[in-house]
């Protein structure tokens, strides 16, 4: 079992306890459903390159392979609302 002092470490040096919002964005993914990968993947380096422009060290963010709630391109989705 890990040690629970390290692991409290390990989300303090990610900020996790400082998140606010967590999102979940739908790219690179296996077999591309929603978009191409190419376009997923520019969603995902816009996020990232909003989310430290923006300064947001309580936004957290994950490439999602897919939500499976989409039809014609890609989704973000954060805690309960999509976007």
């Amino acid at each position: 079992m890990a040690d629970i002092v390290r692991l409290r470490q390990v989300a303090g040096n990610l900020n996790v306890p400082r998140i606010r919002r967590h999102i979940f964005l739908c790219c690179d993914q296996t077999k591309p459903k929603c978009c191409t990968t190419e376009a997923g993947l520019e969603s995902w380096e816009y996020l990232k390159r909003r989310i430290s422009e923006l300064d947001l060290a309580d936004v957290y963010r994950t490439k999602a392979n897919c939500l499976r709630i989409c039809e014609q391109e890609e989704y973000a989705f954060e805690a309960g609302h999509i976007a």
